[in-house]
């Protein structure tokens, strides 16, 4: 088991009239449990906790601000075990937004068992794109590989496309890795048994306890959103508490 305390903040540096859907909520299931839950907001903004089709909250907020201004999420979480598998084979083997499986059943990639699997996915998704933070307007599954660049997301989608195709579901999951300070992160949970087994293809890793924002069939269904009426600046910062 691990615990995490952090704070997860949004700033604004001009003033404009904004909106947002963020998805910085911790995720709630058997393997990860909210001890603590708090939002810090100002008076001039309209803060409200929904939840999605696939029990993700997300944060929406209505700001008519005069300066500068933040909102900060402050949470504890406990990361204890993976999520356990719930019925939901359909909707984690099919083609999504950016995820097109008809253009990965030509892949044959013969394995000895699904761990075996996994390592040669991962092998091949590092060999096949290089990560570049310049390159990650193309989301597409098949698009990524074309380009041979980008980042998480592009490796996380081209893993769930080889997979999905071969029949394993797989879903994406956006979250932060423990201790940084400055960029969400994106991997893949895969069907093994009876839970979702954590994988990170843009890092090579297995197994990993990383702090679960929100899961999807892909980025399309996770993604925060900012609209603002006029030209304004944002940013995002985490601050983590050691326990």
């Amino acid at each position: 088991m691990t615990r995490y305390k952090l704070s997860a903040e949004v700033s604004f540096s001009r003033p404009s009239e904004v909106k947002g859907k963020l998805y910085m909520i911790p995720y709630k299931d058997h393997g990860q449990k909210v001890l603590y839950f708090d939002i810090d907001y100002p008076s001039f903004c309209k803060v409200s906790v929904n939840q999605d089709r696939f029990r993700n909250e997300y944060l929406s907020f209505d700001c008519n601000p005069s300066g500068y201004f933040s909102i900060s999420i402050n949470y504890e979480v406990e990361i204890y075990s993976f999520s356990k598998f719930e019925n939901e084979e359909n909707v984690f083997l099919s083609s999504s937004k950016y995820v097109n499986i008809d253009k990965f059943r030509r892949f044959n990639i013969p394995y000895s068992s699904l761990d075996d699997l996994l390592n040669k996915v991962t092998s091949f998704v590092r060999g096949s794109i290089k990560y570049d933070k310049n390159n990650s307007r193309v989301k597409s599954a098949f698009g990524s590989l074309i380009m041979g660049s980008g980042v998480c997301v592009n490796y996380s989608h081209v893993t769930i496309g080889i997979l999905r195709a071969l029949g394993i579901p797989a879903r994406y999951v956006v979250g932060l890795i423990p201790y940084s300070t400055k960029e969400a992160h994106a991997w893949v949970e895969v069907k093994v048994n009876d839970v979702w087994f954590p994988v990170d293809p843009t890092n090579a890793t297995k197994g990993i306890q990383y702090l679960k924002w929100a899961i999807g069939r892909d980025d399309a269904d996770v993604r925060s959103k900012i609209w603002y009426r006029k030209p304004t600046s944002f940013d995002f910062s985490f601050n983590w508490y050691f326990r």
